[in-house]
């Protein structure tokens, strides 16, 4: 096999060099930090934009087609590899005489000859643009198929944000009470804990909206929620619009003595808004009602009948003259 290799001529062989799809180069790095280029092959007009000839008369022109940001880890890896006496794999940016940036790997490793008792390096420089292309372009793509994730559960994220929030007033809406009433019914029976709630209606509200009009209407909803949404102090107090002109407060972990205080305090925060409601039979401003129901969740109850009660000690405040708590309890 090397004897066949040994009969290939001098044309054939440079027929190979001509063809390669690289540039084939010897140099040497002296101790004192000089360095020569001994040899390098014609594809390098192709490649690296100038002939062979170009780069032996002096070998700081090799140097300088090397893009300024890459450089400098070029010598520096340069000068490690040759210290170590190890091959030397690098991918640099160089600038061709047409202004093109070009990327290129270079691959370079010691041989057992010498020149002037320093080692003699060979290796080969390829163009590997469009790898580099096609992995610009693959991280692009990922970059923007992570953007567009993001933004997808961003927005899955709002989805699920709407689907249990009360699109006017912003606080939570009747499906979100009802998964929290079933999750805090379970867990209070298993710490054997008590477990109120409390139902509001706004006082005339209807009459409040012939005379003031739905958007006064809308309005007065909004403050209204976000007063009550402000009075609870618990994490685990849940503040939810139940419907129309109701919302409902439950309070976990607590007896129906603090849930009426609870709910003294809320009429009073409403009333010390001093809504004007000309049309209410409760007063000159805006009042609410409200009933409050507590129990001790066990198996043979229900959450509904916690819902149950509370209604009917809200229809008992407003029988009484409304603007006023009213309670049940049951066990």
């Amino acid at each position: 096999m090397i004897e066949g290799y040994s009969n290939l001529t001098k044309e054939t062989l440079q027929d190979f060099l001509n063809t390669m799809p690289a540039v084939l180069y010897e140099y040497v790095l002296f101790d004192n930090g000089s360095s020569e280029l001994l040899y390098m092959s014609p594809t390098s007009l192709d490649i690296l934009g100038h002939p062979p000839e170009y780069f032996i008369a002096d070998i700081e022109r090799l140097w300088a087609i090397v893009h300024p940001d890459d450089i400098d880890q070029l010598m520096a890896e340069d000068v490690k590899s040759t210290e170590r006496n190890d091959i030397f794999v690098l991918q640099v940016r160089i600038i061709l005489p047409s202004g093109q940036q070009k990327w290129v790997l270079i691959n370079s490793k010691p041989t057992q000859r010498k020149k002037n008792n320093a080692f003699i390096w060979c290796g080969y420089i390829t163009d590997i643009s469009a790898q580099k292309s096609a992995e610009q372009e693959a991280a692009l793509r990922t970059a923007e198929l992570q953007e567009s994730e993001k933004k997808l559960n961003k927005l899955n994220e709002t989805l699920e944000k709407l689907a249990v929030q009360d699109g006017m007033t912003g606080i939570a809406n009747r499906r979100a009470f009802d998964t929290r009433l079933e999750y805090e019914w379970n867990r209070c029976q298993r710490e054997k804990q008590p477990l109120s709630l409390i139902m509001i209606d706004v006082d005339f509200f209807k009459q409040y909206n012939d005379h003031y009009g739905h958007l006064a209407g809308d309005d007065c909803l909004k403050m209204i929620a976000k007063a009550l949404s402000s009075i609870v102090k618990r994490e685990t107090d849940f503040c939810a619009r139940f419907g129309g002109e109701e919302f409902v407060l439950l309070l976990p972990n607590t007896a129906l003595t603090p849930a009426m205080q609870i709910a003294e305090d809320y009429r009073e925060k409403i009333n010390q808004l001093e809504i004007s409601h000309e049309s209410s039979a409760a007063g000159s401003s805006i009042s609410i009602s409200a009933g409050v129901s507590s129990t001790l969740p066990a198996d043979d109850k229900s959450a509904l009948t916690l819902i149950e009660k509370a209604d009917q000690a809200l229809y008992q405040a407003k029988m009484n003259g409304r603007n006023r708590v009213e309670k049940i309890s049951f066990s």
